[in-house]
């Protein structure tokens, strides 16, 4: 059986839904994996998403640590297209919880590692936000 919940997150793309986002998660039943239950609202296709896992360390007003994860298009990302999707979740002990408007740095830092360290297809160039 999979508990389903809604949560706060963190879409960041060129639209007008840009933003804090209530986004409706299932629990994958046996897992501590998620399930988002309507991904066509923020991916062409889940086939075509990743994710990353961030630890962001040192955020003014959050936690020592924040450990977040954001999903995004991998072929948006390599292409380095400006219409690439990142949905970012914030984890705790594994449970997904509500993003806040403290953790804003924390997101923007954790799709900068994105943007740096998952690599763009050859000849396009690295971008950071910060």
């Amino acid at each position: 059986m999979s508990m389903t919940e809604t949560v706060i997150a963190c879409l960041s793309c060129w639209s007008r839904s840009n933003g804090y986002q209530t986004v409706a998660v299932s629990q994958v039943s046996g897992s501590e994996r998620y399930a988002l239950l309507t991904p066509d609202r923020y991916f062409k296709s889940m086939l075509r998403t990743s994710e990353h896992i961030v630890f962001v360390h040192g955020c003014p007003g959050a936690p020592s640590s924040t450990k977040l994860l954001v999903l995004y298009d991998k072929e948006l990302h390599r292409n380095r297209s400006n219409h690439c999707p990142y949905l970012v979740f914030k984890l705790v002990q594994s449970q997904v919880v509500d993003l806040r408007r403290r953790d804003f740095m924390a997101v923007v830092k954790a799709i900068n590692e994105v943007l740096q360290v998952i690599p763009a297809a050859p000849n396009q160039p690295v971008v950071a936000l910060v």
